[in-house]
């Protein structure tokens, strides 16, 4: 195990796993009364957007769920919270929108957020991160998309402190506060990129972290969720 089982922060409830199936699916059925913590270092089957898996090798990466209880944002904020969050501690990383933390080309980090909803009302939001730390052979289909921080000396107590206390500092601030930090981040903006099979320019990100595009036609389009690619020749 990569973290200390004696880790706190605060007054979360925190779970430390030495393996788990996905830190989002343990912490949707464990019972929390309050904000809480799902940490572990191996996950079986680790997910993604888009029921994706997510490659989770055993001691080479940290995977954790945060557990908000009082709700104020949206989804999509969170994520992009999180994302700051993370891209912050990662030397030379950027955010491609929406929710991957890249060095280069390729993906140290992902984000996928989760809610919760009870009737019609989101009861909590699971937000699971997945970091890739150290070095390791990766399936041949990841090789050429997938990338490590690869710190030796790195510590990953402090690491996830960091993280945690940047995102709790994050949600004191507004939403067009938030934005501006992530735009810092976020390599899309003024580029080329593929959604859908269809081009677009990206030119901003607006107060509820949607991306505001053109398409060829220079008709301006706006998207909330969109999975997004650079596009290779533009």
């Amino acid at each position: 195990m990569i973290i200390n089982n004696d880790f706190t922060y605060h007054d979360l409830k925190i779970i430390i796993l030495e393996e788990v199936d996905s830190t989002n699916t343990f912490a949707k059925k464990y019972p929390f009364k309050k904000d809480g913590l799902v940490l572990s270092s191996h996950q079986t089957a680790g997910k993604g957007r888009y029921q994706r898996s997510f490659y989770s090798p055993k001691d080479k990466g940290i995977y954790f769920s945060l557990v908000l209880h009082d709700l104020n944002l949206s989804a999509q904020l969170y994520t992009i919270i999180m994302g700051i969050a993370i891209s912050k501690y990662i030397k030379n990383s950027h955010i491609k929108y929406l929710n991957d933390v890249l060095i280069g080309a390729k993906k140290v980090s992902g984000i996928l957020c989760e809610g919760v909803i009870v009737g019609n009302k989101y009861q909590k939001m699971i937000i699971g991160a997945g970091i890739n730390l150290f070095e390791t052979e990766v399936p041949n289909e990841l090789k050429d998309i997938m990338t490590f921080i690869n710190d030796k000396d790195l510590n990953v107590t402090s690491f996830i402190t960091n993280i945690l206390d940047t995102f709790y500092e994050l949600l004191k601030l507004d939403n067009n506060q938030i934005i501006e930090n992530y735009k810092n981040l976020c390599s899309t903006l003024n580029k080329w990129v593929v959604i859908d099979a269809q081009n677009y320019y990206c030119l901003d990100i607006s107060s509820e972290g949607h991306l505001i595009c053109l398409d060829e036609n220079k008709n301006q389009v706006k998207f909330s969720n969109a999975e997004v690619s650079f596009h290779p020749n533009k």
